[in-house]
């Protein structure tokens, strides 16, 4: 993303300027895949951190954490393997880039 000087800061991608709370959230985002990607192998495959470390290394809360990875979910950017839906049961997550296909993956961890 490419944020110009001036009055307000501009998505490159919809040229048109940001709103505090859109700015917010593209932040937060940008954020939570930063820590998604730093946990993850380099083909962006092996990452299962819990939301609380998620949230400490993005430095937003639990609750944004679900909604930041969502979002990415929603967009393409992430990729989430559910844990089964138990209390304590654990996500991963496949970060997508080019090199690979995005499509789920079964994947077994520890």
């Amino acid at each position: 993303m490419l944020l110009a000087a001036g009055s307000g800061e501009r998505d490159e991608h919809r040229g048109d300027e940001l709103g505090v709370g859109e700015l917010a959230d593209v932040r937060q985002r940008a954020s939570g895949a930063a820590a998604l990607a730093d946990a993850s192998r380099d083909d962006g495959t092996g990452c299962w951190p819990s939301a609380a470390t998620i949230a400490r290394k993005a430095n937003i809360s639990d609750r944004t954490v679900r909604r930041v990875i969502a979002r990415l979910e929603a967009e393409g950017q992430v990729v989430v393997h559910r844990g089964g839906g138990r209390t304590g049961s654990t996500n991963s997550y496949t970060v997508v880039t080019g090199d690979r296909d995005p499509q789920p993956r079964t994947e077994c961890h520890p």
